[in-house]
């Protein structure tokens, strides 16, 4: 023991831990693919916990809400079980959105959907009729007819095949038709009946996770406020607090603004699309945009699309196009007066930075990614930031030494 003790052994240590060091990764880098299947394996039974402690940080929001409301009653009682009776108003709040959802807005959507498959024949014929009204016509130097003359030539210009268009729009019609089959159909709702029983057990899993999570939130937090100051140096200590903190504000307000910002945002589209344009796809248009809004800059501009194409694809290329006059505008009225009332300094980035940090996120974690991007960059910029101004300083505090 007394040699472990020793300063010869303490001088050892570090190459002992980097030689350790080495054999894993060796190991490692030698089993790259048991290693990515044990990581999956692993993923596989932490997932419902991790959804849980994702929930449990949405829901500690209105959770802590009512705690402060509920510690405002001057009963004795109540303020000592205000924590607990704030989890139950959070999750019953919770049980209540999902019951409205599936009362309410799940058969409109589902209608909606099965009206659109019907209708499918009728929007056909129509976009064909569309495309053979400009058959043989010339305008503005674009020809869209792509017979050849006489001699086998094509005239000059532009050139849209109407023919290849309709052939197209026919593999898609077969496509849907076949996936529509009854074979397909049966395979799929076996598939889904065959890890059902996965999924609900997953997600019950996810739901009482989440509920410890916050029952147990303080003692969490402090045992990693434990660990983090036992084995880390105080400045390192002092610095990961402070942005942790600061990460913690920007995700609470990012979730905050962007829920808000998608049910006005959603809410506006599907009074347009209703009242102006009257599409029949109005609800689940507006609340595609409103859902999709979450992903910062691209959501917006893809769910406007989407609703774009549909309306021209119903209702003929006039309405498509006063859809894509309205959802520009709202765009903008969102883009220049809601969202930053709403966000505030916090989030004021160029378009190339959430872009480029959207697009990074989604290549790392898919749809987590990109929503969780902006609030870690925000707070990446900070530090970048805070590190310029250090060496800044550090190189003013030289020039003045020099200069005395």
């Amino acid at each position: 023991m007394e040699f472990f003790r020793s300063r010869l052994a303490k001088s050892l240590l570090p190459y002992l831990l980097l030689a350790i060091g080495v054999i894993i990764a060796w190991h490692v880098i030698s089993e790259f693919s048991t290693v990515f299947e044990w990581l999956g394996w692993v993923w596989r039974i932490i997932t419902p916990f991790f959804y849980g402690f994702i929930l449990a940080y949405i829901m500690n929001m209105p959770c802590s809400l009512f705690q402060k409301l509920y510690g405002k009653i001057k009963w004795g009682f109540i303020k000592k079980i205000a924590r607990g009776l704030a989890i139950v108003t959070s999750y019953l709040l919770l049980v209540a959105i999902i019951v409205f959802a599936l009362w309410l807005i799940i058969p409109n959507i589902i209608s909606s959907v099965a009206q659109f498959i019907d209708e499918m024949p009728d929007y056909y014929e129509r976009a064909v009729d569309f495309l053979y009204t400009f058959d043989s016509l010339e305008f503005l130097g674009i020809y869209v007819n792509m017979e050849p003359d006489a001699y086998g030539f094509l005239p000059e210009g532009f050139h849209i095949s109407t023919g290849d268009i309709e052939a197209w729009l026919q593999d898609i019609m077969q496509g849907i038709v076949q996936n529509l089959e009854f074979d397909n159909v049966f395979q799929g709702i076996t598939t889904v009946f065959g890890g059902a029983f996965s999924v609900v057990f997953a997600t019950v899993l996810a739901l009482i996770s989440s509920i410890f999570f916050l029952i147990e939130k303080d003692k969490i937090k402090e045992l990693l406020d434990r660990i983090l100051k036992a084995f880390s140096p105080t400045a390192a200590y002092t610095a990961i607090m402070k942005y942790s903190r600061q990460l913690d504000k920007n995700f609470k307000q990012y979730i905050k603004t962007q829920t808000i910002d998608g049910l006005i945002l959603g809410t506006l589209a599907t009074a347009v699309l209703a009242f102006v344009i009257r599409s029949d796809y109005a609800l689940i248009l507006g609340l595609m945009l409103g859902i999709i809004n979450y992903i910062p800059y691209f959501g917006s501009i893809f769910g406007s699309l989407i609703a774009i194409v549909v309306v021209a694809f119903t209702q003929g290329i006039g309405s498509g196009a006063l859809a894509a006059v309205t959802l520009l505008i709202l765009q903008q009225i969102d883009g220049n007066i809601i969202q930053p009332k709403l966000m505030g300094s916090s989030f004021k980035m160029s378009p190339l930075l959430i872009i480029i940090s959207v697009t990074i996120g989604g290549a790392i974690a898919d749809i987590l990614g990109m929503l969780v991007a902006i609030p870690i960059v925000a707070v990446l910029r900070d530090i970048v930031d805070n590190i310029i101004i250090h060496f800044e300083k550090k190189k003013k505090n030289k020039q003045e030494e020099v200069s005395d």
